[in-house]
């Protein structure tokens, strides 16, 4: 069952059309609570207090969840490709083995956040909050993560090739056997961090604080 593909091309301005799709969201809203696993497109889910709802397994893509609650949702092998989480309340949700890639969750409250095995390729994370996050054997290739916090987290064995960190704060993290090939670190910090068998061959390392050859 597919919704969202109809709503392209239609007044937004409308005050039927948001009642209609405001009535449309309301009733995925309503399945969701009664365990059926929808194929979703182009839903708008921002600004809703999502808490308690189950995502897991589901298709989102292309979904607008910008400046939604989630708090401690589950959204484990998710479909979410290109959808908008920006500003998102996304504290200890669960992302495990979801495919995020080309997603927005810029700026999202990530505390806590469970991304374990997660694909988040070409993703942007920027101004995020991933203090504590846990994204071990994540594939971050590509991925903008200017200025995140991600003091404390884990990404063992995660992939952030090419990944954007410009100024990312990676205090404390564990990075045991990550991969930097090629990431921009310039500015960041790894002040107490654990980087055994990390890779950071051809790495952007200017400016680099607590980083030791």
């Amino acid at each position: 069952m597919e919704y969202g593909l109809c709503w392209k091309n239609v007044n937004q301005g409308s005050p039927m059309i948001r009642k209609m799709k405001v009535d449309n969201t309301a009733k995925i809203l309503r399945q969701i609570e009664d365990k059926v696993k929808l194929n979703l497109i182009d839903i708008n889910f921002s600004g809703l207090d999502l808490r308690g709802y189950d995502f897991k397994g589901m298709t989102l893509a292309k979904c607008n969840f910008h400046n939604a609650s989630l708090a401690g949702v589950d959204m484990s092998g998710a479909f979410l490709a290109e959808s908008n989480l920006s500003g998102a309340k996304l504290m200890g949700t669960k992302f495990r083995n979801a495919i995020l890639n080309k997603a927005n969750m810029s700026h999202a409250d990530l505390t806590g956040a469970d991304m374990s095995g997660a694909s988040l390729q070409e993703t942007d994370l920027s101004h995020s909050n991933l203090m504590k996050a846990a994204l071990g054997n994540a594939n971050l290739k590509l991925a903008k993560l200017v200025e995140a916090n991600l003091k404390e987290a884990s990404l063992s064995m995660a992939n952030l090739q090419e990944a954007n960190l410009q100024k990312a704060d990676l205090g404390l993290a564990l990075l045991i056997g990550t991969n930097f090939i090629k990431a921009n670190l310039s500015h960041a910090n790894l002040q107490g961090a654990t980087y055994t068998r990390a890779q950071f061959n051809g790495a952007n390392l200017t400016g680099i604080k607590g980083y030791y050859i």
